[in-house]
């Protein structure tokens, strides 16, 4: 297989893992693996020489420093309000003790020496976005949880690297105490140069943004090359100091309050998701089949080790303190995966070491890749049932967020809590707000169209948007600015009065801009808001075998409005124009039951 042969078959078998786990929710990080060692080591697809090129390494930390600024665009100073003091704890603390214990763990388990268990210490103490943001998604746990890992998985990375590197260049120099000097004066020029290098590139794109000197189209391929630069202007100045500035870059821009950016946000997503397929397949592939071999039963206890006992343990003692129940922090006790800056780093040490004469070195790549893949595996597999379970996390969330807090929103939100759907109801308009909070319904304050309000709304345990203004660009809007958290297939508006003289289809200019329109082709505002009026009441009804949808329309001569339909297990499924859900037995239908008519005199 050629080079280019190799690069369309990661990419293509990136894609297809990550397609594959959205269809079947599984968790995207193991098929990922699964497939990288399929064509590697067990296969031998890719050539040798494509993953053991000088460049590649190069290449992967770049990546990786790309993953780290979008996951830095994730970090809102605010939330440290709530995890900031656990998160603190976990990087520093945490990965101290964390540091220490799997040391000893590799001495005494794998037979390390002791310079070389101080490595694997160092190197094993990183998460990273590229393992937590996946498992995350696929979880979608309580807030406080989420906002933890996510801190410290982010966190993390540039500070493990930076721990690493000067461990390594310590057993280069001969010894642990002749280093404590230089190691003290390279974390402190590492922290300086990462962090000003960030900012000021932070900044500058900041900068430029408010003047309005970066066009649209060139907003993400600038923002792309300012993190490139940044990155290799501080490993210039410091050795892996470029993780640390591209994560800051990230913090600086995602908190700035002048500018938008929503643009930059949504490339960076789809070039991460690329990026994070690409590199475990290719770390994966890069085993070879002694390194697979050669797993003894120390290794199985070494990782099971890292799981149950040392996991545990950083999380009990980093957690002293927090606002974090006893839930939440067993979730975060049992949530430390591995992922590809350890797997890049046991590459570049172990090459460099075993040329300086550390014939054992040799082994930090296996014992890290089989870290990598049971941890990952075993958190993936489990994570999301010991959530359910421990009740801190909503793998399929059912809430509806409902744009617009008017009358008769409020009534089809009273119904839907009635059927234990969780309701979420904004509005700019205060007396509608207040009004909703008398019906004991769950309201803020909020304009869905402004950053900071998004920013500020708690979306746990939601899972659909309903735009429902009588703004039908602002419900336009309104779908478009959550469809990153819903995804386009729960973006739902009222359908428009233009688009209801066009039998509810979308107009061509503007479909990129609209969620899917609700309930029926003629169910606009002013169609609906006039059935309230003439006195109409939200219903349901309970479809049966004897009850379909036919005798269900006959009975309201065909004048009723289909806009819920709620499974047995409490799944929600909206009416829209474009896929009517197909009715079952035992489904509740919410419904608008016309009104009366008036009796002639």
């Amino acid at each position: 297989m050629n080079i280019s042969l190799a690069l369309a078959t990661i990419i293509v078998l990136g894609m297809l893992a990550q397609w594959i786990a959205w269809k079947f929710r599984i968790p995207s990080l193991l098929l990922l693996l699964v497939f990288g060692i399929l064509i590697g080591p067990v296969l031998g697809l890719l050539p040798p020489e494509f993953l053991a090129g000088k460049m590649i390494f190069p290449l992967i930390s770049i990546a990786v420093a790309i993953i780290l600024f979008e996951g830095g665009l994730e970090l809102r100073f605010k939330e440290l309000a709530h995890v900031g003091r656990v998160v603190n704890s976990l990087v520093t603390i945490g990965a101290i003790i964390s540091w220490v214990l799997t040391a000893f763990a590799a001495h005494w388990l794998l037979d390390f020496s002791w310079p070389l268990s101080i490595l694997l210490g160092a190197i094993l103490i990183v998460t990273g976005p590229t393992v937590i943001g996946p498992l995350l998604r696929h979880m979608r746990p309580t807030g406080k949880v989420a906002s933890a890992l996510k801190w410290e998985g982010i966190i993390i990375d540039p500070l493990g690297v930076m721990l690493a590197v000067l461990v390594f260049e310590a057993i280069l120099i001969g010894g642990l105490e002749e280093a404590i000097i230089p190691s003290a004066i390279g974390v402190l020029k590492t922290l300086f140069i990462g962090t000003l290098i960030g900012s000021l590139s932070g900044l500058i794109i900041a900068s430029l943004l408010k003047r309005y000197w970066l066009p649209d189209f060139l907003q993400s391929p600038f923002v792309l090359m300012m993190i490139v630069i940044a990155y290799v202007i501080s490993n210039n100045f410091q050795t892996e100091s470029g993780l640390l500035s591209a994560t800051v870059m990230g913090m600086i821009i995602a908190n700035q309050k002048t500018v938008s950016i929503k643009r930059i946000a949504e490339f960076k997503e789809s070039l991460r998701i690329i990026l994070v397929s690409a590199i475990f397949i290719i770390l994966a592939a890069s085993m070879r089949r002694e390194d697979i071999t050669e797993v003894h039963a120390s290794t199985f206890l070494f990782v099971a080790i890292l799981i149950v006992v040392i996991r545990p343990i950083v999380v009990t003692i980093s957690s002293i303190g927090s606002s974090l129940s006893w839930k939440e922090r067993l979730l975060v006790a049992w949530m430390a995966p591995r992922g590809i800056v350890a797997a890049a780093m046991a590459g570049i040490f172990a090459y460099d070491l075993s040329v300086a004469g550390y014939a054992d070195a040799r082994q930090l790549v296996p014992i890290t890749f089989f870290t990598i893949i049971g941890t990952v595996s075993i958190y993936s597999l489990t994570s999301p049932w010991l959530a359910r379970v421990l009740g801190v996390a909503r793998p399929n969330p059912q809430g509806v967020l409902i744009v617009g807090s008017h009358f008769w929103a409020r009534l089809l939100a009273q119904a839907l809590k009635k059927e234990d759907v969780q309701v979420l109801l904004t509005d700019t308009n205060y007396v509608n707000i207040w009004e909703a909070r008398k019906m004991d319904l769950a309201a803020e304050e909020k304009n869905v169209l402004l950053q900071s309000d998004v920013e500020d709304l708690d979306l746990t345990g939601l899972g659909y948007i309903l735009a429902l203004t009588a703004n039908n660009e602002v419900n336009s809007l309104a779908a478009a600015r959550f469809s990153g958290f819903f995804g386009a297939a729960h973006l739902f508006q009222l359908t428009t009065e233009k688009d209801s003289q066009l039998n509810g289809q979308k107009s061509k200019t503007q479909d990129h801009l609209q969620g899917r329109f609700l309930f029926s082709a003629q169910a606009t505002y002013n169609e609906i808001t006039g059935l309230f009026q003439k006195g109409a009441t939200i219903e349901r009804a309970v479809i049966s075998k004897n009850f379909d949808y036919t005798r269900f329309q006959n009975h309201h001569q065909n004048r009723a409005i289909p806009l819920f339909l709620i499974s047995p297990a409490k799944q929600l499924t909206p009416f829209t124009v474009d896929k009517p859900p197909a009715l079952k037995a035992e489904h509740i239908l919410v419904f608008i039951a016309p009104p009366s008519p008036v009796p002639s005199s």
